[in-house]
């Protein structure tokens, strides 16, 4: 068994793997310390109970490079065999033309696993904390693009428009509002939505081809039904990434 951990700004999706298939997934706080005990426990609460003794290997991604010691601590505190740490160093198979000291793992594991899932003309839009861009264009990862996500937009607004007010973010009834909340909440939720086509359609112009849009991370879900072009939505993209990248190092 692998256990796999998509550590982000907010949030840590954990996956557990036996033999290539998923035996369960769940998520937490990345504030949380994690050890061999919450483990257990979390593990218990979704699945039966689980021997930490068949857990052999472990592989990570993380954006908060404070947590990179706990997670090797907790290898330790397992006695893992193999412990794989997502960065540029891994052996992939996308190759990859863009500067890797500033490339995230995350988006790392996004452009190896949609490259061997969809192909050789991808682009992956992971809807977190931050929204990014990856295009794999004639097998090739060529770049991207990273914009602020939704809530960050929303903290931003109520934390430097004092006259605004608290307002809480939900998917809106319609497209125009008719007060200051609802207003704010169509504007990012159906503004967030016409930038992710109006982004992708100058993409595809740019290049003169066409690509497959997939869509990741914990708002695609929510963004999904507003979106008109065609897409795919995989939120096991990134987890799936960190485990196929670990099988290959």
């Amino acid at each position: 068994m692998v256990l796999c951990f998509d550590i982000g700004n907010t949030k840590t999706a954990c996956a557990l793997y036996d033999n290539s298939v998923l035996y369960e997934v769940f998520d937490y706080p990345t504030c949380e310390t994690i050890t061999a005990s919450k483990l257990i426990y979390k593990l218990s609460i979704c699945s039966d109970p689980l021997n930490t003794k068949k857990i052999e290997g472990m592989a990570f991604s993380s954006v908060v490079t404070q947590k990179n010691k706990e997670y090797m601590d907790f290898a330790g505190e397992l006695n893992l065999k193999k412990v794989v740490k997502i960065d540029p160093n891994c052996k992939l198979n996308v190759p990859i033309h863009y500067n890797l000291s500033k490339l995230g793992s995350d988006r790392i594991a996004n452009i190896e696993e949609a490259y061997a899932i969809y192909g050789k003309n991808v682009i992956v839009v992971d809807i977190g904390t931050a929204i990014t861009f990856d295009i794999i264009k004639d097998g090739i990862f060529i770049g991207g693009l990273i914009l602020p996500g939704l809530h960050s937009a929303f903290e931003s607004l109520n934390r430097d428009t004092d006259a605004i007010g608290d307002v809480k973010f939900d998917i809106p009834d319609a497209i125009i509002g008719n007060n200051t909340g609802d207003c704010i909440k169509s504007g990012i939720y159906f503004g967030w939505i016409a930038m992710i086509e109006g982004l992708f359609e100058k993409i595809k112009l740019s290049y003169k081809q066409d690509f497959t849009l997939v869509l990741t991370g914990g708002l695609s879900q929510i963004l999904s039904p507003g979106i008109s072009v065609p897409h795919i939505v995989n939120q096991m993209l990134t987890l799936n990434g960190i485990y196929r990248i670990f099988l290959n190092n």
